[in-house]
């Protein structure tokens, strides 16, 4: 009887012992895929966010002069605000994930000038036409 309560006792701690390694093998597998998920939902709404304001500031630039509008957008955390930037033509939000930089831009078709918001969350932009360029700034 004795026998049979010390075998039934190692049997749970080999047990315990197979489940303890199989999550620290398998935890910084799924740290590692939530991390991806989340670089690529950050990617995805800078993408967004870029489109959207190009393309407000395109009709815009086709309205001609005087025209203004808002917009609300709404930027991910990951941004590099020391090389997120409008210039020229270009809106270019740097997104920084784990060690790496990660461009993500867009075209409009006419000049841009203004600055863009670079902190995680929503914000209103203010977009104008003046003298042939579209003026982006934050707030209304």
């Amino acid at each position: 009887m004795k026998l049979n309560v010390l075998f039934k006792g190692q049997v749970s701690i080999e047990y315990i012992f197979i489940v303890m390694v199989s999550f620290i093998i398998i935890l910084p597998v799924i740290y590692s895929a939530m991390m991806q998920v989340q670089i690529s939902i950050a990617t995805t709404k800078a993408e967004i966010v870029c489109n959207k304001i190009t393309s407000t500031a395109d009709q815009l630039f086709a309205t001609g002069e005087g025209s203004k509008t808002t917009i609300v957008v709404n930027l991910p955390k990951y941004i590099d605000s020391n090389n997120s930037f409008v210039s020229g033509r270009e809106i270019n939000y740097r997104l920084y994930t784990h060690n790496q930089g990660k461009d993500i831009f867009s075209i409009a078709k006419g000049n841009l000038t203004g600055t863009i918001p670079t902190s995680e969350g929503s914000h209103i932009l203010s977009l104008e036409v003046v003298n042939g360029q579209v003026v982006i700034n934050e707030g209304v």
